[in-house]
C-alpha cells in the first residue's frame, strides 16, 4: 500500500516537474526578458535620479559662485545668459533672471530687463518668484520711468490679485505696487478703487503704505 502511495507521488512530481520544464521552455525566454527589462529601467531611474541630484547640486554651486561670493557686472553678462539657458525650468533659471534683470535694471538697460520680467512672471512652477518679479518689474517701471510697461504689468497686476486671495504670494505688496503704478499713469479714479478693496487687517507695514498712497490720491485729486 506504502510502496503504492509512493509511486502515485513520484509519479505526480514527475508529472509537475514536467509542466514546470515545459512551462519554462515556453515563457522561460519572457520571463527572462521582462526580469531584466525590469532590472534595466530601475538602474535607468536610479542614474537619472542621480544625475537629477548631481546636476541640482551642480546648479547651486554655480549659482553661488556667480551671483553670491563675487559681485556680479556686465562684464558677466555672457556668463549669466548661460546660466540661464543651461538651467531653464529650474528654480534657477528664476532667481537667475531676478539677479540679471535688476543688474541690466541698474546699467539702464530697462527695456531688456522688464522684458525678461514679464514672462517670468506669467509662469507658474515658483509663484513666489514669479510674483516678486512682477513687483520688480512695477518698481523699475516706476522708478526708471519705463512708461511704455506700466499698462501691460497693470494688466498682469490686476490679474493676479482680481480673485483677491491674500493666500497670493506677496500679494499685499502687488496691491500697493499696483495702486502706486496707477497714481503714475494718472488713473486716480482706479487706484481709490483698489484702496477700498485693501483689507483693515492688512500687515501694519501694508496698512501704512495704504495710507500714505491714500493721501497722495487725495493731494493730486485736489491739486
Amino acid at each position: 500500500m506504502n510502496t503504492a502511495k509512493d509511486l502515485i507521488t513520484e509519479v505526480q512530481k514527475d508529472i509537475s516537474h514536467e509542466k514546470i520544464m515545459n512551462f519554462l521552455i515556453n515563457y522561460g525566454k519572457y520571463i527572462v526578458t521582462s526580469i531584466l527589462l525590469f532590472l534595466l529601467g530601475f538602474s535607468i531611474y536610479i542614474y537619472l535620479h542621480n544625475e537629477s541630484v548631481n546636476k541640482q547640486k551642480s546648479y547651486a554651486e554655480e549659482y553661488q559662485n556667480i551671483f553670491i561670493s563675487n559681485s556680479i557686472t556686465l562684464n558677466k553678462e555672457h556668463v549669466i545668459e548661460n546660466y540661464i539657458t543651461k538651467t531653464k525650468s529650474t528654480i534657477f533659471e528664476y532667481l537667475a533672471t531676478l539677479h540679471y534683470s535688476k543688474l541690466l535694471a541698474e546699467n539702464n538697460q530697462v527695456n531688456k530687463s522688464i522684458e525678461l520680467l514679464l514672462p517670468l512672471s506669467e509662469k507658474k512652477q515658483f509663484p513666489e518668484i514669479a510674483n516678486l518679479s512682477l513687483v520688480l518689474a512695477s518698481e523699475i517701471s516706476i522708478t526708471k520711468q519705463a512708461k511704455n510697461y506700466r499698462e501691460p504689468i497693470i494688466k498682469a497686476m490686476t490679474k493676479k490679485i482680481a480673485k483677491n486671495d491674500k493666500s497670493i504670494p506677496h500679494f499685499y505688496i502687488m496691491q500697493i505696487m499696483l495702486i502706486s503704478l496707477m497714481i503714475e499713469e494718472g488713473q486716480l479714479d482706479n487706484a481709490k478703487n483698489l484702496l477700498k478693496t485693501m483689507d483693515d487687517n492688512a500687515p501694519p507695514n501694508i496698512s501704512l503704505l495704504r495710507n500714505t498712497l491714500s493721501n497722495t490720491i487725495f493731494t493730486k485729486t485736489n491739486a
